[in-house]
């Protein structure tokens, strides 16, 4: 199925029970064409280079190292890549060096929602009534404040 626009999902998770929730909440949910879904860092460059996708679903802590440095890599190789980091609720302090980072934001792997708000701004099925994106918005601007 392609789903809105064409647009085409790359899925980064080394737990499969999540890979399978994040892959079936792009494709059946939102009609995304899964791309591939990986389980490493690497991984995930060499599909983000083949596919160019217009989302990346990346999990922050891959095999217990911190992620980072890929989010800024998978811009390099895809420019305008909305990357979305997953983490498990013990990071989301984390937020801010992700989004600094390149990420269009960070979600709790316990709680899809933030993930589901941000690929309807990628469909543009919603707007700015959301309040999870105006929360993370505020987070952005926050951030953003104290560090500049």
């Amino acid at each position: 199925m392609t789903g809105p626009a064409g647009l085409v999902a790359v899925i980064c998770e080394d737990d499969p029970g999540l890979a399978t929730a994040l892959a079936d909440t792009v494709t059946h949910l939102y009609g995304l064409r899964l791309a591939a879904a990986v389980a490493s860092a690497a991984e995930a460059l060499a599909a983000v280079g083949l596919a160019k996708p217009d989302l990346v679903v990346i999990n922050l802590a891959l095999a217990g190292e911190l992620a980072l440095g890929v989010i800024g890599q998978i811009q390099e190789v895809a420019p305008g890549c909305a990357v979305v980091v997953v983490v498990p609720p013990a990071f989301v302090g984390l937020q801010p060096e992700a989004v600094a980072s390149g990420a269009m934001t960070l979600v709790e792997s316990s709680d899809l929602r933030a993930l589901q708000c941000c690929i309807e701004h990628l469909t543009e099925v919603h707007g700015d009534a959301c309040h999870s994106c105006a929360d993370q918005q505020r987070r952005r601007a926050s951030f953003w404040a104290l560090s500049g």
